[in-house]
């Protein structure tokens, strides 16, 4: 069980991993249906266009969006990103479908022979180029989940 200060940790995280998402997903040009940060979890709900094999029509954008969340947060926490730990991380989150493995799944259509590590520590550094030269909307965004959330309560 989490002490209160874990738990207010835990929130002020997830509002900024999901503001990543939302912010990064909206300069890709998908549509924001809706935003969510609760207490355990979070989701934000995008339309991306999708090929016939339920692909996204622009993987890199995609990937980036799907990125962002960790990118967020660890920018945040003012930590160096690890895909390592990141997938280590979200392994341990039960019930949900977890950032990496869509990461992964594209990657092996999108990079199949080649070196995966490398093309995505380049997406990473891509998306926190992006969330860095807007870091004032992620911001803004996490105000508002945190404000959303008070008023749930």
């Amino acid at each position: 069980m989490r002490t209160h200060k874990q738990a207010a940790a835990w929130e002020r995280d997830c509002r900024f991993h999901e503001a990543g998402h939302a912010v990064v997903h909206y300069l890709c040009g998908d549509f924001i249906q809706q935003i969510y940060s609760g207490i355990d979890d979070g989701y934000v709900k995008v339309t991306t266009r999708v090929d016939s094999r339920n692909h996204p029509m622009r993987p890199k954008e995609y990937m980036v969006g799907t990125m962002a969340g960790h990118v967020a947060s660890c920018m945040f926490r003012d930590q160096k990103f690890s895909w390592r730990k990141w997938y280590e991380s979200e392994l341990r989150s039960v019930g949900s479908v977890c950032d990496s493995d869509k990461i992964r799944q594209i990657m092996e259509v999108e990079c199949p022979d080649g070196d995966q590590r490398k093309a995505i520590n380049q997406l990473a550094a891509d998306t926190k180029s992006l969330l860095a030269k807007h870091w004032d909307l992620v911001e803004l965004v996490a105000a508002k989940l945190e404000t959303q959330r008070s008023e749930e309560h």
